[in-house]
């Protein structure tokens, strides 16, 4: 989900694996309860929840990727299929953010995802958080190194749905950084 070096060739199918300490700080705050990753990349949220005490499947589409969390992770495309009854965590692929959001708005119980906090900007993307409005939007105070080649351009949050919390108020908090 880089925006680092923009006009280079972007990742196959847009993978960036998440920052250690982006997947640990989501499972300290919202903890790790989730049930699947449906686009788990290398499996670094899986393994986060993993070792907070949860467990979770995850499902990826690149077989080599799937094949680096053995066990937890099942060969396919995530968006096709049912997240009825889930609790998802995503760090989605930036190309087609939206898509995997829309996604978990219509069918997952909960739902937290890793995207650029200029997501919240655009027409497009307007009408989506007025049909769909957060329950939190947790800004990340440090920006993270998905490439390991020094920090994005971009800055980040967890933006989270609950179906608990459906028509209370967004909540706003902001994440610290590594030391999490």
């Amino acid at each position: 989900m880089s925006s680092t070096n923009r006009g280079t060739q972007r990742a196959g199918l847009d993978f960036y694996p998440t920052p250690d300490w982006c997947a640990n700080v989501a499972i300290k705050t919202f903890g790790a309860g989730f049930t699947l990753d449906p686009c788990a990349g290398n499996g670094q949220l899986l393994r986060a929840i993993e070792r907070a005490g949860g467990c979770a499947r995850g499902i990826e589409i690149q077989p080599d990727l799937a094949a680096q969390c053995p066990g937890m992770c099942h060969i396919g495309d995530g968006l096709a299929f049912s997240w009825r009854g889930e609790s998802i965590i995503c760090n989605p692929p930036f190309a087609n953010a939206l898509e995997w959001m829309e996604k978990a708005c219509r069918e997952a119980e909960n739902a937290a995802f890793l995207v650029r906090l200029a997501m919240l900007a655009g027409k497009k993307r307007k009408e989506f958080w007025e049909r769909n409005p957060p329950s939190s939007i947790c800004i990340l105070s440090q920006r993270p190194s998905f490439t390991a080649t020094g920090t994005d351009s971009a800055d980040y949050m967890w933006v989270t749905w609950s179906y608990k919390r459906k028509g209370q108020p967004t909540q706003v908090a902001w994440l610290g950084g590594k030391e999490c």
